[in-house]
């Protein structure tokens, strides 16, 4: 089962049967590299490969969270939980995984199932009132303590 912060149990438990699987080939850390190619930060991922991109709306800011997982050398986009839809530029594709709600606020869109062109993800890490952070295993990098403005890459770094 994943851990979602600030969500209870029961909802943790009943979302859990709706994404979960069994992933091959899981990568052992992300590696986040900034426009040189020079390492920002390698983090550590738990045994099933799964972790999310966490951030403020930076119109809103309520938390917006994408989970991913590693397989095959790629990241595939699992899961997202946003609070309002109608937030800017968030929302629901159709077509695209299934909107689940979240008794505790929001939606989950669960089973989006998308791997990201090229095995790694672009991002323009947010200012600390944005705090782009990587949830993995319990643990939380801030993005944007350590690259704020900058463009970095997050990958998945393989037999580590």
């Amino acid at each position: 089962m994943i851990a979602v912060s600030g969500r209870s149990g029961v909802f943790r438990a009943a979302l859990s049967g709706l994404f979960l699987g069994p992933c091959a080939a899981q990568a052992s850390a992300l590696e986040v590299t900034d426009a040189t190619g020079a390492v920002v930060v390698s983090v550590t991922l738990p045994d099933d490969g799964r972790w999310c991109l966490v951030w403020n709306h930076s119109v809103t800011g309520e938390e917006v969270r994408d989970c991913f997982r590693t397989e095959a050398g790629t990241l595939v986009l699992e899961r997202s939980h946003q609070i309002d839809f109608s937030s800017a530029g968030l929302g629901h594709v159709p077509g695209r995984g299934t909107v689940v709600p979240d008794p505790e606020g929001g939606q989950w869109i669960v089973g989006i199932d998308a791997a990201i062109p090229g095995g790694a993800l672009p991002l323009r890490v947010g200012a600390m009132s944005v705090d782009h952070r990587v949830e993995a295993g319990g643990a939380v990098t801030s993005l944007s303590g350590l690259a704020a403005g900058r463009r970095v890459t997050i990958g998945a770094e393989a037999g580590r």
